[in-house]
């Protein structure tokens, strides 16, 4: 075992040996009465354990916690005043403007198109002409063919 899968066995289990699995056990214990580093890694992981273990309960003064509740209530009153109106607000746009944004988007689209793809007026009466009078029997019999 090295001294890095050490710290990650030391991170997951801490440093109750009882928690190590019993295959590993044993070379972690070696490592630590070998090595300063791993010796000074579960020095450090013991200390933290044992603060934890001695850890406690704080208990809320009953002044704190009334005004907490307090607040939270007067919070969520004021959540659902404001609720009723966004929902007052909601169902007339959905009543009334969402038929006619979903109305609406065709024609904006449409417009868009024919406003940005237009062709000249002029340049289309002039291909037009050009189509009209071009005389495709006398351009067929002066092409060089078979």
């Amino acid at each position: 075992m090295d001294l890095k899968e050490f710290e990650q066995y030391l991170d997951a289990r801490g440093s109750d040996w009882s928690n190590w699995p019993e295959s590993i056990r044993d070379q972690a214990q070696s490592l630590v009465s070998e090595l300063s580093e791993a010796r000074q890694l579960f020095e450090e992981v013991e200390e933290f354990d044992i603060l934890l273990a001695k850890g406690s309960v704080v208990s809320v003064p009953t002044s704190l916690r009334n005004e907490i509740f307090r607040r939270t209530i007067r919070k969520s009153s004021e959540a659902e005043q404001s609720l009723d109106a966004a929902t007052w607000i909601d169902s007339i746009f959905a009543h009334i403007w969402r038929p006619i944004a979903v109305a609406f988007l065709p024609l904006a689209i449409g417009l868009a198109v024919g406003f940005f793809d237009q062709i000249p007026v002029d340049d289309l009466e002039v291909e037009i002409v050009e189509l009209t009078f071009t005389d495709y029997q006398a351009f067929a019999s002066n092409t060089n063919g078979p």
